[in-house]
């Protein structure tokens, strides 16, 4: 113990260890904002679909934000010690929020959205990453010298403003409401509602026989989660097609998707607003039997058995 003291001491005397603690651990917050920045709708939608924070995913604007100004008081060395300890409580949420995901089947973190190389493909290495940066910071405050906060230079402010501006706005620009946050749609549909869905180019493809339209969106886990037991609605011989209609995405993303699941049909795209005007939430499943909407089931899609005990009439086995 004793040597672990001497050890800490010395270090605290060293002020280039201690500036590259600072910036290591700011160059952290402040690269996990900035990459967030072009997807803030999409950090939105896991916070509100996945995580199920309901409300308090609209404050992921804020969290960006904060992610940012933390980085940027670390590296400038503003307010240090207050600095280190909003980290360590930024870090210990995300860590509680990311555990309670891992219960649920959600590994997905979203700490660092463009760069791959950063954003860990394994639980076991997000929550080793989180512990190293949590070390690093008490490492950091222990080291931090109990001294009176000097005045903040200018040349920090002018920086910290800035950038913090130019941040808001950027992220303001790639905001939006979580899908279907603000859908008042009725149960039963309206005849202006399903004219309106007949006339798209996906329906076209469920006109003869049985099919269920399946409206999902990449980033929902529950829709992912559904995409075997909707399958299964094929094999057991209940409908004789499913149309993939999805939230718009890159193509990547869209192949990536059909080879994970074996997709063979094609996925036929709408924009978020489209969308939202047939899925009061996603995923949402229309069962079409001869040119004719028979039933909408909203949320995770069980398996035939299950939905044929809801639906007896429609579906039979």
């Amino acid at each position: 113990m004793n040597k672990l003291k001497q050890i800490l001491k010395s270090l605290s005397n060293s002020k280039i260890f201690n500036l590259w603690i600072l910036v290591l651990l700011g160059s952290v917050f402040l690269v996990a904002g900035i990459t967030k920045i072009n997807h803030t709708g999409e950090f939105t939608d896991i916070l509100y679909h996945q995580y199920k924070l309901g409300y308090f995913s609209l404050f992921s604007p804020a969290i960006i934000i904060s992610e940012i100004f933390i980085g940027l008081q670390l590296i400038l060395q503003v307010r240090v010690r207050i600095s280190l300890l909003t980290a360590f409580l930024f870090i210990t949420v995300f860590t509680g929020v990311y555990i309670w995901g891992l219960s649920h089947g959600i590994t997905n973190c979203y700490c660092f959205p463009d760069l791959k190389i950063f954003e860990a493909n394994s639980w076991i290495t997000v929550l080793l990453r989180n512990t190293i940066i949590g070390f690093l910071i008490i490492l950091a405050y222990r080291l931090a010298k109990r001294r009176q906060e000097s005045k903040i230079e200018g040349y920090q402010k002018a920086i910290i403003l800035i950038v913090l501006l130019v941040g808001t706005f950027a992220t303001g620009t790639t905001f939006h409401l979580p899908e279907n946050f603000t859908t008042s749609r009725k149960e039963n549909f309206d005849a202006d509602l399903i004219n309106s869905l007949k006339k798209e180019s996906f329906y076209k493809s469920c006109e003869n026989g049985r099919a269920l339209l399946f409206f999902f969106s990449y980033n929902c886990v529950y829709c992912l989660n559904s995409i075997e037991n909707v399958k299964k609605y094929i094999e057991d011989d209940i409908v004789d097609k499913v149309v993939f209609v999805v939230r718009e995405g890159d193509n990547n993303t869209k192949q990536k998707f059909k080879d994970i699941f074996n997709i063979e049909s094609e996925i036929f795209e709408l924009t978020k607003n489209d969308i939202l005007r047939y899925s009061r939430e996603l995923p949402t499943t229309y069962y079409i039997r001869n040119d004719s909407i028979k039933f909408c089931h909203t949320g995770f899609v069980p398996v035939p058995q299950l939905l044929a005990s809801k639906f007896p009439l429609i579906i039979k086995f």
